[in-house]
């Protein structure tokens, strides 16, 4: 069935109806017959809108109102959807999965490794950053399940507060958290003049650790150097910082309708659509999720928690 204007002239005057009509065959040939008048447009007013609303309980397509639609997060997924690709590209998955081992039997070494790699590439930083990146960057496994922080309690508790010690007994504690912003401005200086990989300082101390942080350093500059070669060929006019910065504007909204995710993903600016298109892919929709599959964790000192990288 289908639905369809029926314009009726009297006189000087043109009236227009909505109608309801069917198909059907008859000796061979497609005929349309009326089921209903609706009546005229100019005056069903909302009359349509309450037919359509007690109509939709009995769709399998449950009709979607924008009063439905609820805006749950709005999240950067361009950069790793790059990054995603430049990975997919070099078939990392067999090769990390081949020659790393990991404890963790729940997820596989390339998972872990891949949002390791990824945030070093994007946003480098520390474990503490990892989970930050998280909370505002989509990133997913194979089965479309989202990378989330899990933050410990106590950390949250200590979130914006600062414990300083100092040995100059006659300044005030304001003047104390000036000087130690100052001191953070200087450092931040240096470690923007640092390779955007950030592969050093290392903070870790076992060997296992320090091994596993130069790895996914080592990672994210392959990758890097892939994007640049890739970029050479057909759009050497940009550099790998300027295409994850055009990525940027690729984002992605979780909206909730009737208790189910629905993820949209944004087209992105020129500079996206060129980089895309020079890669050679138009796929920028995330895995779709299974209904009711959990999420992953990652713990800020990678020690307990649900599914994440160490």
């Amino acid at each position: 069935m289908f639905a369809r204007i029926n314009t009726v002239k009297q006189g000087s005057h043109r009236y227009q109806y909505l109608q309801i009509l069917e198909s059907y065959h008859d000796d061979g040939h497609c005929r349309h017959r009326l089921v209903a008048n609706l009546g005229r447009v100019d005056r069903l007013g909302d009359k349509l809108d309450r037919l359509v609303e007690s109509l939709g309980k009995y769709c399998r397509n449950q009709p979607i109102l924008p009063e439905d639609l609820r805006c749950r997060s709005a999240l950067t997924w361009g950069p790793v959807l790059l990054s995603r690709f430049l990975w997919d590209r070099m078939h990392l998955d067999e090769a990390v999965d081949k020659h790393c081992r990991s404890d963790r039997k729940h997820v596989a070494v390339s998972a872990a490794a891949f949002v390791l790699a990824a945030h070093r590439l994007c946003e480098p930083g520390s474990e503490h950053g990892l989970a930050r990146w998280l909370e505002h960057t989509f990133v997913c496994d194979r089965e479309g399940r989202r990378w989330e922080p899990d933050w410990l309690a106590a950390e949250i508790r200590r979130e914006g507060k600062y414990i300083l010690k100092t040995d100059r007994a006659t300044i005030t504690a304001a003047e104390a958290l000036d000087c130690y912003k100052q001191l953070n401005t200087v450092e931040q200086g240096f470690r923007d003049l640092k390779d955007v990989i950030e592969m050093r300082p290392i903070y870790h101390h076992k060997d296992d650790r320090v091994q596993a942080h130069i790895f996914v350093a080592s990672l994210a500059l392959f990758l890097k150097q892939v994007l640049a070669h890739e970029l050479s060929q057909s759009l050497p006019e940009l550099s790998v910082n300027e295409a994850f910065a055009a990525m940027r504007s690729v984002g992605l909204s979780e909206r909730s309708v009737d208790g189910q995710v629905l993820r949209l993903v944004s087209g992105g600016g020129r500079d996206a659509r060129r980089v895309t298109a020079a890669l050679g892919t138009s796929q920028s929709d995330p895995p779709k999720a299974s209904l009711g599959s959990p999420g992953h964790g990652v713990k800020r000192d990678g020690k307990t928690g649900r599914e994440g990288p160490k």
